[in-house]
C-alpha cells in the first residue's frame, strides 16, 4: 500500500466499512486495526536494555511522510486519520502548532509534524492528512502530508533525537520510528 489514503485500495475488515463524506475519507483505529491485521506479518525485533535481550512481536505502525521523508509512530496511539480540516490559529503559538480543529463536537489542538520535525510545513500541501492520536488523556491531531502504510514493521531501537526511538522498516522501504509521547507531549501545556 503506498500513495494517497484517497487512491489506495483497502478492504474493511469483517462486518466495517469506510466512513465516507465528500471530501474525506475517515479510518477509526477499530478499521486501523482491521487493515493492519490484513498485512502480511513481519518480525519486530526490539532490545530491551534492561533484559538485555532481543524480543521479537509483532507491531502495527502508521507510516506518513513530510518533506519527502518517513516516519512512523505506533499504531496504538492513532484513533483516525482524516483529510485536512480548517484550523483555528492560536495568537502566539509557534510554527509546530496549527491551531484548534473541531472534530466530531471536540475541539484537539493539531500540531504539525513537518514543523516539530524541522522540516517544511506538512500544510502546505492542501491535501495534507490529519493523524488523530491519544496522548494519554488527552486527544491531539497532528498533520502529516501523506499516510504511506499501515502495516506490521520491523523495528530497530537506537536511541535518536527527542522523539525519536529508531528506524523501522515495512519490506524495503525505511522509516524513522516516533514515541507520540515524547515528541509532542513536551509542546502540550501542563
Amino acid at each position: 500500500m503506498g500513495g494517497s489514503l484517497d487512491s489506495c485500495r483497502l478492504t474493511p475488515p469483517a462486518g466495517g466499512q469506510y466512513l465516507q463524506a465528500p471530501d474525506r475519507v475517515v479510518l477509526t483505529s477499530r478499521m486501523l486495526t482491521g487493515i493492519a491485521s490484513q498485512r502480511e506479518p513481519v518480525s519486530n525485533s526490539a532490545v530491551l536494555p534492561e533484559a538485555g535481550m532481543n524480543v521479537h512481536t509483532v507491531a502495527p505502525w502508521v507510516v506518513f511522510s513530510c518533506d519527502g521523508r518517513r516516519y512512523g509512530v505506533p499504531l496504538d496511539f492513532v484513533r483516525e486519520i482524516t483529510a485536512a480540516r480548517p484550523y483555528t490559529r492560536l495568537p502566539g503559538a509557534g510554527a509546530a502548532v496549527c491551531g484548534l480543529a473541531g472534530v466530531r463536537g471536540r475541539v484537539v489542538t493539531v500540531f504539525d509534524m513537518g514543523a516539530v520535525l524541522g522540516l517544511r510545513s506538512a500544510t502546505t500541501l492542501p491535501d495534507h492528512r490529519l493523524l488523530l492520536m491519544d496522548l494519554g488523556s488527552r486527544r491531539i491531531g497532528a498533520a502529516v502530508e501523506d499516510v504511506v502504510d499501515i502495516a506490521p514493521a520491523h523495528v530497530e531501537r537506537e536511541p535518536g533525537g527527542v522523539g525519536i526511538t529508531g528506524r523501522g522498516r515495512i519490506y524495503d522501504a525505511e522509516f524513522i520510528a516516533l514515541d507520540p509521547h515524547a515528541l509532542l507531549g513536551r509542546l502540550l501545556p501542563g
